[in-house]
C-alpha cells in the first residue's frame, strides 16, 4: 500500500460515506480517501497528469456523465492505465456492461454500513497484496 489516495464518484453523499468509511475502516485511519459527487469532477481532477490514485471506485449511475462513459474516458488518459477503476451499482445487470467499458471490478451496491464494510475488505484482498 502507498499514499496515494482512493477516489470514490457517486452523486449519493450516503452511499459515498459510508464507503469511505468503510475504506478507513479496513485501511486505516491515515488512508487518504476523497470523494467527488459526479463525473464532472473526477474527469476534471484526472486530466492533471500528477493525479495518480491508487484506487478509484466509480457510481455506474451519476447525472452529468454514466459510470461507462467515465471509465471510458479515465482508460482513454495514459498516466491512469495502472489505476485500477472499479464500478459499483445499485443494478446488479450492469455487470457485463461495466466490463465491456473496461471496469477491472464490479460491486453490488451494499445496502448496509456493513455491507460496505465487506466491499472495502474485498477490495483490500482484491487489489493490495
Amino acid at each position: 500500500m502507498n499514499d496515494q489516495p482512493i477516489i470514490i464518484a457517486d452523486d449519493d453523499s450516503d452511499d459515498s460515506e459510508y464507503m469511505r468509511t468503510a475504506l478507513i475502516s479496513v485501511f486505516g485511519q491515515d488512508k487518504q480517501v476523497i470523494q467527488v459527487p459526479n463525473g464532472r469532477e473526477l474527469l476534471a481532477l484526472a486530466k492533471s497528469p500528477t493525479f495518480r490514485p491508487e484506487l478509484i471506485i466509480i457510481d455506474m449511475q451519476m447525472p452529468f456523465i454514466s459510470g461507462t462513459d467515465i471509465l471510458c474516458k479515465l482508460r482513454d488518459q495514459q498516466h491512469l492505465k495502472q489505476v485500477p477503476l472499479v464500478i459499483m451499482s445499485g443494478d446488479k445487470y450492469n455487470l457485463e456492461l461495466a466490463y465491456r467499458a473496461g471496469a477491472d471490478g464490479f460491486y453490488s451496491k451494499p445496502t448496509s454500513p456493513e455491507g460496505y464494510l465487506e466491499v472495502a475488505t474485498d477490495i483490500r484482498t482484491q487489489y493490495y497484496r
